[in-house]
């Protein structure tokens, strides 16, 4: 009978390397008290011999080490570029609430830090930052215009761990949760035509599809393949969205229902007189606000976003990792299908085959 080997421990790896147990543990987190030369040393002798951490150990630690925080280290701050978010409740953001509640129940403080007043210097920014004892930050969509420069924010990443909800900052890459656009339309167009619409147009500013980095773009002209609308159903996206040429649009196109983000689209479509879902369907790509229950679309609940965000930023917190990450990674969602006033049965059809089980050019 083969002895059983027995587990790699941190003490031999102390031993393996010469280093404290202390400091192979420290090593082994990154934690920038060890020389990054040490800490390549000491990785490269728990590879040699096959270390692999016991998880229950490791959540046990991140716990104890979480319950010693004092002041500095049980705070993570929520740094938001929007302007005001009117009428919301303290004019706090969709899924503040639902972060706040995530971080409090792993035993930090979320705070909410407004960064709208432009006249604060990256110097002063920083030192409220670290002075407030920050260890971890959520960065929620920025408030950017193209033309205006890199899609930044001047922070010292080196000093915090860092996860961004969205992507709309391009400098540095951060790891993220975001929605998954490609399958969020795609659940749209496939629930719109479960309705019976066929002839569905897409239509957005161009501002937004460059902030999507054109992926509500990509998944559309994919659907207008495997759906036979070659050179047919041109989406409109425009700089902006005046009615006269939307209506030329739609004539031209012989749109039965749109698909457009938010809801200025369908203020627009209300202004110009047109009967909806009576002669036209309606549905946006992300439904939220004071009045998004009418709206039938995509709902792409802030509030799971923002309690990604939450999750994955405390097990960045516990594990030390600050800074800008090597291998940046994205956790995203797609969103629920929720139907609204703006959408009516039209035509009893069989369903077509759903997005995601056809094969492109099919």
């Amino acid at each position: 009978m083969k002895k059983r080997l027995d587990r790699v421990t941190l003490s031999d790896i102390a031993r393996e390397t010469g280093y404290s147990r202390a400091a192979v543990s420290l090593a082994l987190r990154d934690h920038p008290s060890i020389p990054q030369s040490t800490c390549e040393r000491i990785k490269a002798a728990a590879k040699r011999l096959n270390y692999r951490p016991n998880p229950l150990i490791a959540k046990l630690l991140a716990e104890t080490v979480r319950t010693r925080y004092n002041n500095r280290g049980s705070v993570i701050a929520y740094l938001d570029t929007q302007p005001l978010w009117k009428g919301w409740q303290d004019h706090r953001p969709p899924g503040f609430g639902a972060a706040s509640q995530r971080a409090a129940e792993y035993g930090f403080n979320l705070e909410y830090m407004p960064l709208h007043d432009a006249s604060i210097p990256p110097k002063k920014l920083n030192r409220m930052l670290w002075t407030r004892g920050v260890a971890g930050l959520v960065i929620p969509a920025l408030d950017w215009s193209p033309g205006t420069g890199e899609r930044t924010l001047p922070i010292d990443w080196e000093k915090f761990s860092c996860v961004e909800i969205d992507d709309t900052m391009i400098v540095p890459a951060l790891n993220r949760v975001m929605h998954n656009h490609l399958s969020g339309i795609w659940k749209a167009l496939d629930a719109m035509e479960a309705l019976g619409y066929r002839r569905i147009g897409l239509c957005m500013t161009s501002h937004v599809d460059l902030a999507t980095h054109h992926r509500w773009y990509a998944g559309y002209l994919a659907w207008r393949v495997m759906r036979g609308f070659d050179g047919e159903l041109q989406p409109f996206i425009e700089e902006k969205l005046d009615a006269a040429p939307l209506c030329r649009w739609l004539r031209q196109e012989r749109i039965e229902a749109v698909l457009a983000p938010g809801t200025d689209v369908f203020e627009i479509l209300l202004e110009c007189g047109i009967d909806i879902p009576g002669k036209l369907g309606f549905a946006s790509l992300d439904i939220w606000g004071p009045d998004a229950s009418r709206v039938s679309g995509i709902d792409q609940r802030r509030d799971v976003l923002n309690c990604m965000a939450v999750d994955l930023l405390v097990t960045l917190v516990n594990r030390n990792s600050k800074g800008i990450p090597e291998h940046p990674t994205s956790w995203s969602y797609p969103g629920q299908w929720q139907s609204g006033e703006t959408t009516r049965r039209v035509w009893n059809a069989p369903h077509p085959q759903p997005l995601e089980e056809q094969l492109l050019g099919r």
